[in-house]
């Protein structure tokens, strides 16, 4: 969990200088601020993610996360490095990689810089629901940095992001990850078919997973910009032909398949799809799910669980129990002579662990060059604090008062909003319910508008 301490002295000095730093206000003041400082050509692809409610402390790893996260959901074949800006961190979608739609559609979920209105719609003449700066950050200067960067949610809180967009849609949105398994495999330049007939896939076939706990298929695919590691996993119902070590070939039936790829950066990209090949947001919970997770959701999605589950240099470790059984127990499964030199081929233990190492040095040097000297474990750690922090940790008055930027509550008396009432009287609750509640507050607190 981020440790919210340190904000005494900074409220402290806020009284005395009449205001206090932390505001949303502040951190759209900054953004203008240092637009200054970038070319002018580089403006409208300038964006923000703000640190100002991350403790001192806490900022060196909170930066490595990010940079982890943009180098991962960004298409730039480069490896880029965070630019911190004070209390934020400065964003060029165009040397990320990142699509200005994508960042936009994240935006448009924001409560923390603007609320939702309705509107009548001039083309439907109907209401509509549309995002808007919210009053509480300053209107003229967030119109101000609209202008400057042609974009309605320039700045963004850093938790925020980090935690949206390693999870569907916005994952999906941002990686660019295609809708089919053969749009996906062409994107990333695997040809199965030539694989095949060059027996250049390796793999593995187990009768229980650590994951799903199911029998489970492994298998490597060679494509230009490095490997792709696939799992595939079926219902356990009781049909035979989804047990990949009864069926040594490909002709065997799974109903869910999950993908590591190496993107041209080092990093990896995720991506989850069905049996007929169209992509998944999550796998079916009868398939599999994410023992990782905090509290009771335990959906297995696309990003976040892949990240939290793969500590283990980016892959887990594994058996070969087909291997094992023609190997150790002797079996003769008469199988005609070119199935067999497939097979044999394709479950070759020791070049499997060749490879497993090489991708797994080449993931931990990515990772260490996204994130400014981490491993791979300890990326996943700091991830995982800060996404959970975000996900799960309840609010209480003492970081109201933070995420807010004010020392005194007194205004919030006028509140009706049962939720803020409830941080007033002591109370937690969670920050969903915080986030539908954090405009009105902000209004009510706020001296600018």
């Amino acid at each position: 969990m981020i440790r919210r301490i340190g904000y005494i002295v900074a409220f402290a000095l806020g009284v005395l200088v009449g205001a206090c730093r932390g505001a949303p206000s502040d951190e759209v003041r900054a953004a203008v601020a240092d637009l200054q400082s970038v070319p002018k050509e580089r403006w409208a692809t300038t964006r923000y993610l703000s640190l100002a409610n991350v403790p001192a402390e806490e900022r060196k790893n909170v930066i490595g996360v990010l940079g982890f996260v943009a180098n991962s959901v960004g298409r730039s074949a480069n490896i880029r490095t965070p630019e911190q800006a004070g209390e934020l961190v400065r964003v060029d979608l165009a040397t990320y990689g990142i699509s200005a739609p994508a960042w936009e559609a994240l935006a448009g979920t924001d409560p923390y810089y603007h609320q939702k209105v309705q509107v009548i719609d001039p083309a439907t003449k109907k209401l509509a629901t549309v995002y808007t700066d919210g009053g509480w950050v300053g209107l003229d200067q967030a119109k101000r940095l609209a202008e400057m960067t042609r974009s309605g949610g320039a700045v963004l809180r850093a938790d925020f992001f980090i935690a949206k967009v390693l999870t569907p849609p916005f994952y999906y949105g941002f990686t660019g990850v295609p809708k089919t398994l053969n749009e996906f495999y062409a994107s990333l330049a695997v040809d199965g078919k030539t694989q095949l007939a060059l027996r250049a896939n390796k793999g593995a076939s187990i009768f229980r997973s650590g994951v799903t706990h199911k029998p489970r298929r492994i298998s490597r695919w060679q494509g230009p910009l490095g490997p792709s590691w696939v799992t595939y996993d079926g219902k356990e119902d009781g049909d035979p032909l989804k047990n990949p070590v009864r069926v040594p070939g490909f002709e065997f039936k799974h109903d869910a398949s999950e993908h590591i790829a190496a993107k041209a950066n080092g990093l990896h990209v995720f991506a989850l799809f069905d049996a007929k090949g169209d992509r998944q947001d999550e796998v079916p919970p009868d398939i599999a799910h994410d023992s990782t997770a905090i509290g009771n959701d335990q959906r297995l999605r696309a990003g976040i669980s892949c990240i939290r589950c793969h500590t283990e240099r980016g892959y887990r470790s594994f058996d070969n129990d087909f291997a094992t059984l023609v190997e150790k127990g002797k079996a003769n499964l008469h199988l005609p002579a070119e199935q067999a030199e497939y097979i044999a081929a394709f479950n070759d233990v020791e070049r499997l662990k060749v490879l497993l190492e090489r991708d797994r040095e080449d993931y931990e040097t990515a990772v260490k060059r996204a994130t400014g000297g981490m491993k791979v474990d300890e990326l996943a750690k700091a991830l995982t604090a800060v996404y959970a922090a975000y996900e799960f940790d309840q609010i209480d008055e003492e970081v109201m008062k933070q995420e807010l930027g004010i020392v005194s509550t007194e205004r919030l008396k006028a509140t009706s909003d049962p939720i803020v009432l409830a941080l007033l009287s002591g109370l937690r609750v969670n920050r969903k319910d915080w986030e539908l509640s954090f405009g009105g507050a902000a209004l009510l607190t706020s001296d600018v508008r």
